[in-house]
């Protein structure tokens, strides 16, 4: 193989981990800090609408519960994610993703729904759920 041959092979191997742009990644994006980080504030800097509320409300509880001499640094779940599928909904976007916990040896999968939203301050997370498969 030449070195041009292994450089073009690198390339493409980065571009194949690259995350996505746009909507898509917008999602996962948030997927990262709201579930894999549990950064409740960068979660809550990509949404809008109920996402927000609801990514609001857990970071004050969290930060409730630490004030209240609670343990939140107990060992955490490893936690992974894919892409399952994209369905437009007007000017929405819902993707679907499948999460993967890790507890201690026990997976839990679960299915989460991300959609996105255009607004006045570009795109944004406007609802999420999740549900046990």
């Amino acid at each position: 193989m030449t070195r041009r041959q292994a450089s073009l092979l690198c390339l493409l191997a980065l571009a194949a981990c690259a995350k996505p742009k746009g909507a898509q990644g917008l999602a996962e994006a948030f997927i990262d800090h709201y579930y894999i980080e549990r950064d409740h504030t960068a979660a809550l800097g990509l949404a809008q609408g109920i996402a927000a509320t609801r990514v609001a409300e857990e970071r004050k509880l969290v930060e409730e519960a630490r004030g209240a001499g609670a343990d939140t640094s107990q060992v955490q779940p490893h936690l992974y994610y894919a892409w399952k599928r994209t369905v437009p909904k007007g000017s929405d976007i819902e993707f679907t993703y499948l999460l993967t916990i890790d507890s201690g040896g026990v997976p839990l999968k679960k299915e989460v729904r991300v959609v996105v939203t255009p607004g006045a301050q570009g795109m944004r997370v406007s609802f999420f759920n999740e549900s046990d498969l």
